[in-house]
């Protein structure tokens, strides 16, 4: 373990960056932040739909009570309330006051606090989203690139953020959540006049520079979301970094900050695959003028100090933190404290935990899966009833999702959620547990039913959660529960579903396998599959996933056609998919074998070539890559070696046909058959040149010389 003084790095804004004239310094280390009041908005909104976890602070002055108006706005079906958690003002307080705001309903709630002292509040509604303002005092939400962004649905309205004196540049990231959700902004000047524009159309974000003109710092300035005409917009996020306080306030006199933020590039790592993570301290005011100094302190599993450093701010205004060393498996617990002259801290104070997990060892060191020591490659289904496995299995899929014990809870009452590994084992399918429909990760009821069939040989892998990301299950929660698994169960992996490839690089550390849903039909292109997949091997190039397909309709949407199936199949698999699972056999809008029968014997089919195909497919891709063709469309193309032969997968997902000219490079090879159509290929000149219809795959196999 090292914190060395090297690790400090110097950024521009500490120089500059002052105290007094724009913003107040608070008793506890945060700052009241304000300014020129900007001129109004055009927009009649005055409050956005905020949705999920985040840690918002609170100020309310000399008053000794908060009050707040909040509204939990319900978003679909979803029945969770909105909870309100107000930390205490010193962590050895007691237990933190909780209120809670049922869905459709609007609440004014006080809380007592001590005047003049700043609060944090934990506010979260799950997927539902809700309103919140405080009635007496300021109001201020995080929204940090690599750190807790300002998460919207539906509904945006102005907010505001301070740029501070000297500052010269920051950056504004602009995200569309979902599968063709996508949003537009822009920036305004503290005078009104456009700054910067971010759109997400045709991408998943967009992170734009901008420069701070001569007489534009040390002041409040307004951000604006918006609908793109004619687009779906739904779930998006604002956030900063650079020369800025990444905090946004909806009042233009609301905002609030600590006197530095903390944010960590990872909570668990494991051994072998992923870089030791860091914590990066951003100073949003000077420490040294206030006499303060930055203290480091990191304990290990056993809870011993392994290292302590004080850092004097006058010379950097981030600072990094970097674990280093042989470590041992376990939790490793940091934190962060601004200390005053004489040396006592202030109560702010940032902690944390990092996790390091070993690798299992049913996984093969190209990242496939083995199961009982044999290779294995996933075709799952998720959402079967037992009554229906050996229906599944005849079907050609391998593993379901099943439970770790009869569901406790109301909404899993399902028959699909009742199936138990000795039944899916029964009838040939492995599983892959959802312990969490026994209980919040890592909780007692959670563990109890892991204990109960961790030894069982019909277990495949270990679900953790499912899509944690799309309601920011704190990553603490995940860690914490896939270091429980890495350590009752040294051998199956582990796996989280991850549904907004926007978090795949905070949430893809969790985990041994990403399990990625991707479901564009009705929303989007096809080719959203694509992108999705890319963006994953671009963030955690060392996490490998599996690919959870689509076989249900959006609703008023039509039905997964069998040529669309096919096409996500290989799309997929061209795109590094180390596993396919679908969503879902059954739910309460459908039952796969009788509302889509077309559908369902082309899943056979594609069972079948899959199979055939499994000795490929246990290897990862040597190469993958999109080959124009007409207009802006392309051919998806992947190749896969083993034992002398090749493989080479190629997908066409537009609604119209190409004719494609592919250069297979160093590939040796003087014909390939292609597999599934009784017909070969000549490779005189080293590219394939072929005819593909709409949504067409040609797979061509061959011997190299």
């Amino acid at each position: 373990m090292m914190i060395g003084r090297n690790t400090a790095r110097v950024m521009g804004i500490l120089a500059v960056m002052t105290v007094g004239r724009a913003d107040t310094l608070l008793e506890q280390g945060y700052t009241a932040l304000g300014g020129a009041t900007p001129p109004p908005p055009p927009s009649g909104i005055a409050q956005n739909h905020v949705r999920f976890r985040t840690e918002a602070l609170v100020y309310a002055g000399d008053a000794d009570v908060i009050r707040l108006a909040a509204t939990c706005v319900k978003i679909g079906r979803y029945g969770s309330p909105l909870t309100l958690k107000l930390l205490p003002a010193d962590a050895a307080s007691a237990e933190p006051e909780t209120r809670t705001v049922p869905p459709g309903e609007t609440v004014e709630i006080a809380f007592s606090v001590t005047p003049r002292t700043v609060r944090r509040l934990v506010v979260d509604a799950r997927r539902n989203a809700y309103t919140l303002r405080c009635l007496n005092g300021r109001l201020a939400f995080p929204a940090e690139i690599g750190g807790t962004p300002f998460h919207c649905i539906r509904r945006a309205a102005p907010i505001y953020f301070f740029v501070p004196e000297g500052a010269r540049r920051f950056q504004v990231k602009l995200e569309g959540e979902g599968v063709g959700e996508v949003a537009s902004a822009k920036i305004f000047l503290p005078g009104g006049a456009e700054a910067a524009k971010l759109s997400t159309l045709g991408t998943f974000e967009q992170t734009v520079t901008v420069d701070v003109p001569t007489g534009a710092d040390n002041a409040l300035w307004r951000a604006e979301a918006a609908r793109i005409p004619g687009q779906l917009f739904e779930d998006f996020t604002i956030s900063f970094a650079g020369d800025v306080v990444p905090y946004v306030s909806e009042s233009p006199t609301g905002l609030l900050a600590p006197l530095f933020g903390t944010s960590t590039s990872a909570v668990a790592w494991q051994v072998g695959r992923d870089p030791a993570p860091d914590i990066k301290v951003r100073l949003h005011v000077p420490l040294a003028e206030n006499h303060l100094r930055l203290a480091f302190s990191v304990r290990g599993p056993n809870g011993n100090v392994v290292q302590e450093e004080t850092v004097d701010p006058k010379r950097a205004c981030e600072v990094v933190l970097n674990l280093s060393g042989a470590l041992q498996p376990g939790e490793y617990a940091w934190a962060v404290s601004a200390i005053g002259a004489t040396d006592r801290r202030t109560s702010l104070r940032r902690e944390g935990i990092w996790v390091l997990v070993p690798r299992p060892k049913q996984m093969t060191a190209d990242d496939g899966v083995l199961c009982n020591g044999k290779p294995f490659f996933p075709r799952g289904l998720y959402h079967v009833s037992p009554e229906d496995y050996a229906l599944v299995a005849a079907h050609g899929f391998n593993c379901v999702q099943t439970s770790a014990g009869v569901p406790p809870t109301k909404e899993r009452a399902q028959s699909w959620c009742n199936g138990s590994v000795e039944q899916a084992a029964a009838a040939g399918l492995k599983s892959c547990v959802a312990l969490y429909w026994s209980g919040r990760p890592n909780g007692s009821e959670w563990r109890r039913q892991f204990e109960g069939i961790r030894a069982h040989p019909g277990v495949l892998a270990w679900m953790i959660q499912d899509e944690p990301d799309g309601r920011l299950v704190p990553l603490e929660e995940m860690a914490r529960s896939y270091a429980y698994i890495r350590a009752n169960d040294p051998e199956r992996p582990a796996y989280t579903c991850l549904c907004r490839p926007t978090t795949y690089g905070r949430y893809g550390h969790q985990t041994d396998y990403m399990s990625l849903d991707v479901y564009p039909i009705g929303r989007a292109p096809i080719t959203q599959i694509a992108v999705s997949l890319e963006r994953a091997q671009h963030v955690m190039p060392r996490v490998p996933f599996w690919f959870i397909g689509q076989i249900w309709p959006w609703p008023k949407k039509p039905n997964v056609t069998p040529a669309q199936h096919r096409c996500m199949t290989y799309l997929a698999l061209t795109h590094g998919a180390r596993g396919l699972m679908w969503y879902s056999f059954r739910d309460p809008g459908w039952y796969i074998p009788e509302g889509n029968p077309p559908l369902w014997d082309m899943m056979r089919a594609v069972n079948t070539e899959v199979a055939e195909l499994e000795p490929f497919l246990l290897r990862p891709n040597t190469w993958e890559k999109a080959v124009p063709v007409e207009g802006e469309d392309a051919v998806h193309v992947s190749l896969k070696r083993t034992d002398g032969r090749v493989c080479v997968i190629a997908v066409n997902p537009a609604d119209r046909a190409h004719d494609a000219v592919i250069p297979l490079g160093d590939v040796k090879a003087d014909t390939l058959r292609v597999q599934f159509e009784d017909r070969s290929l000549s490779l005189a000149d080293g590219v394939i040149r072929d005819h593909f219809a709409p949504l067409a795959v040609h797979v061509y196999i061959g011997s190299e010389r």
